[in-house]
């Protein structure tokens, strides 16, 4: 999603794109120590792949394949945001998202390994937020093509 929803003359894009590029100075290793921590912490989760485009995405991403064979895709907005998905082809929209507090080791993941490597300033975002959030771009609760945190972490950068 090369320069998500900005025009690339966009006065607010560049803005982003210095927030992303700020965000990317101030935390340097945050994927990669994200990743170390959590296969130290947890040995059996596997980790599937991830992603740094930061300034095009507003976010880090990245999948981790629980023992239920779920596979769970988070993401870290320069927003100060964190998101969590169900990588499920069977669901979509809102039955996807993951909130706080629905699994322990997630919880456990977020609060011991992910916040922390960002000074404790993330919120997870919960659904009513994101129902918010997307009802204010295109007035639909169901994510649609925005199946993805990718997408409502760029959606994000519209309104902040």
């Amino acid at each position: 999603m090369i320069n998500g929803f900005w025009k690339e003359k966009s006065p607010k894009k560049l803005l982003i794109d210095n927030l992303a590029q700020d965000y990317q100075k101030q935390f340097p290793n945050l994927l990669s120590n994200t990743i170390s921590k959590v296969r130290a912490r947890y040995p059996k989760l596997d980790i599937c792949r991830y992603t740094y485009f930061i300034s095009e995405d507003r976010c880090f991403t990245f999948e981790i394949h629980l023992p239920d064979s779920v596979t769970v895709i988070f993401a870290i907005s320069i927003f100060a945001y964190f998101l969590a998905w169900r990588n499920d082809v069977y669901q979509s929209g809102f039955e996807k998202y993951i909130s706080k507090g629905d699994s322990p080791v997630l919880d456990s993941i977020f609060n011991e390994v992910i916040n922390p490597e960002v000074n404790n300033m993330l919120e997870w975002a919960s659904k009513e937020f994101l129902a918010q959030e997307i009802d204010k771009f295109n007035l639909e609760r169901i994510l649609g093509i925005g199946d993805s945190p990718i997408y409502v972490a760029n959606l994000l950068s519209r309104f902040h």
